[in-house]
């Protein structure tokens, strides 16, 4: 991709994945826990709110896809790295201050070493929670590893060696993060699997134990899927349809296998970027977005409503969560996966105003853009 043309299809990926995650923190789709005797209504709604495990690994994917097919400029992107931590500790910041005042936390109860525990280490705060903005400092610990991943991706270009620096650090972390994960998962009721106890091989433990490593696979699979796309045109819509059905499947099962052993609701969304399942989702979406950049083309008014989101979702992102936590829940009318959905384009769409408003006040526009 080069910066002449703009691909609306990663807006639209942006766009879904900000709807997905601001319907999934505070989810209205009614019961979507686990009991042994599950209900056909309730086993689909655990069905499709599976889908949302593909969101934060889409949105790596897209800043993989932009920043990986674009010429690099070692002066913005270290501005750009130190712009994107500023912003993420000031948002920080306000996110707790606004909440712990809505909630009528106590201020004078905390000393100085908690704020900076909160602020600066990136540590809990007393009361609120923040948990959201984990992916900000892998995305930022990322930005510090581009020039090097951007070195190796050029090579490509030049002499077709850097396809074969990325693609076994790529299978490793495939082996490794993703089906280890799998297994670790599956183990406890295979009897063979958890004797093994491959789950848990300590010498791989840089690549099977942090997240970071799955992240940066997403990030590096998108630059590759954009910078290869027209050779994946012969991949048809129906095989995409068809991978993300079996992704769901998979998900679902997984979920049902690990609930059941467990006793416990499990979480096959936040604890799935790691699993192949989710792998499998994210891809299959991201090229059935490729394949829609020809007819989004076409409709100038849809493409200027997925700029206008697209380039605000990390606004959003900081955003919904100080809304959901606080006034949002005056919006809680019903339940069930579709309204759910709409909650979230709902609470995109604020987000998205206000951010549009803050990028007119020249005062507080270094603060989203």
């Amino acid at each position: 991709m080069t910066s002449e043309k703009r691909l609306y299809s990663l807006d639209l990926l942006k766009t879904a994945a900000i709807i997905c995650i601001c319907a999934l923190h505070f989810p209205w789709c009614g019961d979507i826990g686990f009991y042994p005797q599950m209900t056909v209504l309730g086993a689909l709604r655990r069905f499709f709110f599976a889908f949302n495990a593909c969101a934060v690994p889409l949105f790596m994917a897209v800043n993989g896809a932009l920043l990986l097919n674009r010429p690099f400029d070692a002066k913005k992107h270290l501005k750009n790295t130190v712009t994107l931590f500023v912003q993420y500790v000031f948002w920080r910041a306000v996110t707790i201050l606004i909440i712990a005042a809505y909630e009528g936390f106590d201020f004078g109860s905390v000393n100085l070493t908690t704020w900076v525990n909160a602020l600066i280490l990136l540590n809990d705060f007393p009361a609120v929670n923040v948990n959201h903005l984990w992916f900000m400092p892998m995305l930022i610990c990322i930005y510090v590893w581009l020039p090097l991943l951007k070195a190796a991706f050029d090579r490509i270009d030049k002499d077709g060696n850097g396809i074969w620096l990325i693609l076994p650090f790529m299978g490793a972390i495939a082996v490794f993060a993703f089906l280890f994960e799998d297994i670790a998962l599956i183990s406890p009721v295979v009897p063979l699997l958890d004797a093994a106890k491959l789950g848990g091989w300590q010498l791989f433990l840089p690549l099977s134990g942090t997240r970071y490593c799955s992240m940066l696979f997403y990030f590096i699979a998108g630059g590759l899927l954009v910078k290869y796309r027209d050779r994946l045109r012969t991949l048809s819509v129906s095989v995409c349809c068809a991978g993300i059905a079996v992704a769901l499947v998979l998900l679902y099962f997984e979920w049902r296998l690990n609930s059941s052993y467990s006793g416990e609701t499990y979480d096959n969304v936040f604890l799935s970027y790691d699993n192949l399942p989710c792998l499998l989702l994210t891809v299959c979406v991201f090229m059935l977005a490729l394949r829609c950049e020809e007819a989004l083309g076409k409709r100038r008014g849809l493409c200027r409503l997925l700029k206008a989101v697209g380039s605000n979702t990390m606004s959003v992102y900081y955003f919904h969560w100080i809304l959901a936590s606080t006034v949002f829940e005056v919006f809680h009318i019903a339940d069930g996966l579709i309204f759910n959905f709409l909650k979230g384009a709902l609470l995109t769409a604020i987000c998205v105003v206000i951010s549009l408003l803050f990028k007119r006040i020249p005062g507080l526009r270094k603060l989203v853009h």
